[in-house]
């Protein structure tokens, strides 16, 4: 979904000629030539984007050699290249294309000319209207992450907890679950420099996502994701009153493990 809504823009305001190598093909998206992989291969898929002058290729997932060498070849003879793969963070995108599965040389793809960023997401539950307001309801919020909210300088007026007990529609059919309505993205993306490739090239992931955390110039109440790791990006959610912090925790680890770059004072 979102690799498909990256698409369409440039599409629609350039005028661009995309396609898209998946297996199998999940959308229809008007004015986007969709090939099935199974059909024809990644190599012959090759071949005809380029002879067929693409200016988007979307590859639907890399998940071995020979989907990586794609991405690779498409990268590095013109067209825009999206894709996906499994990773558990924006940071250990490198390792996993570089890895045994995969095999792109790190020096292929450490270089700024090749990547233009590094786009990891997770899903957490939405907030149903239902939700418990934390300002109107004393003791709704468990104390230890309360007290992690106020360490990140989070005021408590528009956070919410989920109402587990749920709500339904007038017609007295089930409105959510749990408290629950779908779910929403957290992001992080990292937009790599000379100097985070130059560390990734030298196999120094963890100094250059040090580096990368070095680059955050906004405080975790602000939506900008510029150098902020997803948690960051979830609490600006929970700010926002639309992700219970308890869901933040389970599912993308303790909030007291965050310690943000910037505080509202702007002093690191």
């Amino acid at each position: 979904t979102t690799l498909y809504a990256l698409m369409h823009r440039p599409r629609n305001e350039r005028n661009r000629y995309a396609m898209t190598f998946e297996d199998p093909p999940e959308y229809d998206q008007y004015g986007v030539t969709r090939v099935p992989v199974a059909h024809i291969g990644y190599a012959n898929g090759v071949k005809r984007a380029l002879r067929m002058g693409a200016h988007i290729v979307m590859i639907g997932e890399i998940r071995d050699q020979e989907m990586g060498m794609m991405a690779k070849v498409m990268s590095e003879t013109g067209p825009k290249v999206f894709t996906t793969l499994h990773v558990l963070g924006a940071n250990k995108c490198v390792d996993r294309l570089c890895g045994e599965e995969i095999r792109i040389p790190r020096q292929s793809i450490c270089d700024v000319d090749m990547v233009a960023a590094f786009f990891y997401q997770r899903l957490l539950p939405k907030l149903c209207d239902c939700a418990h307001k934390v300002s109107e309801n004393e003791n709704v919020l468990d104390k230890n992450i309360e007290a992690e909210l106020h360490r990140l300088e989070i005021p408590l007026n528009n956070v919410r907890v989920r109402n587990k007990q749920g709500c339904k529609n007038i017609d007295g059919s089930k409105k959510c679950n749990e408290g629950m309505l779908g779910g929403t993205p957290c992001i992080e993306m990292i937009e790599p420099d000379e100097e985070y490739m130059r560390l990734m090239r030298e196999g120094r992931d963890g100094d250059a996502k040090d580096h990368w955390l070095s680059t955050c110039d906004s405080h975790v109440t602000e939506e900008n994701i510029k150098g902020k790791p997803i948690i960051a990006n979830a609490l600006w959610h929970v700010y926002n009153g639309t992700i219970d912090a308890g869901d933040v925790q389970e599912i993308l680890g303790l909030i007291s493990k965050y310690n943000p770059v910037v505080k509202i004072n702007k002093s690191a």
